[in-house]
């Protein structure tokens, strides 16, 4: 079931990521990328339903790596790009 709950939660964001208006003109898209990346694991993050890392990357040029959640509840560790913190 919780693999079920990612792969909706991936292919959620692939749709929200890909959907965006073609012409729509950013003065900066990577901040606009993941201001919409945010709002979509928000709810997750809030139900307690997703820890983990996002990286998402267009043509070889990486446009989001980031943690979200926690890597470690027992030792309080945030989640990285990289799932450790440094």
């Amino acid at each position: 079931m919780k693999i079920l709950r990612w792969a909706s939660l991936m292919l959620g964001l692939l749709v929200s990521v890909k959907g965006q208006a073609p012409g729509r003109v950013s003065t900066n898209p990577d901040r606009q990328l993941e201001a919409q990346v945010n709002a979509y694991i928000r709810p997750y993050l809030d139900l307690g339903g997703f820890n983990g890392s996002v990286l998402i990357a267009k043509g070889g040029r990486v446009l989001l790596s980031k943690g979200y959640g926690m890597a470690n509840y027992e030792l309080n560790v945030i989640n990285t790009p990289w799932g450790l913190q440094d």
